[in-house]
C-alpha cells in the first residue's frame, strides 16, 4: 500500500482511529470524557455493523479487479485482488494487460472510482462498477455520514454479483 492514505476503508483501521480521537478528546476536554466514551462505543457498534453488512452482502465474492489503489483497503482482507494501476489507462500495455487479466480471472467485474474515465472500459466484456471511496458527494454532513457512504461502496461492489 505504498503511498495509499485510504485507510479510512479498513474498518480494522476505523476502530484504531476513533480508539485514538476518543483518547485525545478525553484528554483536552475532561468535561465531556464520558461523552467521548458513549459516542465511541456507538460508533465502534455501527462499524460491527457494516463489518456484518459487509459479509453478508459480499460473502460470494470471490475476487476482483481492482482498477484504483484507493480501494485497496476496502478489499484488503478477504478477497483476490487482481491490481491493474496505471496512469495511463489509454496505452495499448495496460489495455492489453487488462484483456490477459480478464481471460485470466473468475472475475468479470472491473472496479475503479468515479473520477476514472468509464468509457475506457466499455469495450470489454465485463462489469464496470465505478465506486465512489473518496470526494464524497453529500449534500448534509451528519453524524451517520462515514456509516451511509461505506454502506454505498458495499451496495456499489455487490453489483459485482449480478454479473
Amino acid at each position: 500500500f505504498n503511498n495509499n492514505w485510504h485507510i479510512w476503508l479498513d474498518l480494522d483501521n476505523v476502530i484504531i482511529m476513533l480508539e485514538q480521537l476518543a483518547v485525545i478528546l478525553a484528554k483536552q476536554f475532561p468535561a465531556i470524557d464520558m461523552i467521548v466514551n458513549q459516542n465511541l462505543v456507538l460508533a465502534k457498534q455501527q462499524v460491527a455493523d457494516l463489518r456484518k453488512i459487509e459479509r453478508e452482502e459480499l460473502s460470494s465474492l470471490q475476487d476482483v479487479i481492482l482498477l484504483s489503489d484507493s480501494l485497496e483497503y476496502f478489499f484488503n482482507k478477504n478477497y483476490k485482488i487482481a491490481k491493474l494501476y496505471n496512469t495511463n489507462q489509454k496505452s495499448l500495455k495496460y489495455l492489453s494487460n487488462l484483456e490477459e487479466l480478464l481471460n485470466k480471472s473468475n472475475s468479470k467485474c472491473l472496479i475503479l472510482t468515479i473520477e476514472q474515465n468509464v468509457e475506457n472500459y466499455k469495450k470489454f466484456n465485463a462489469m464496470i462498477v465505478a465506486v465512489e471511496s473518496e470526494n464524497w458527494q453529500v449534500s448534509k454532513i451528519t453524524d451517520q455520514l462515514f456509516y451511509n457512504q461505506y454502506l454505498k461502496i458495499i451496495n456499489q461492489v455487490a453489483k459485482c454479483l449480478n454479473y
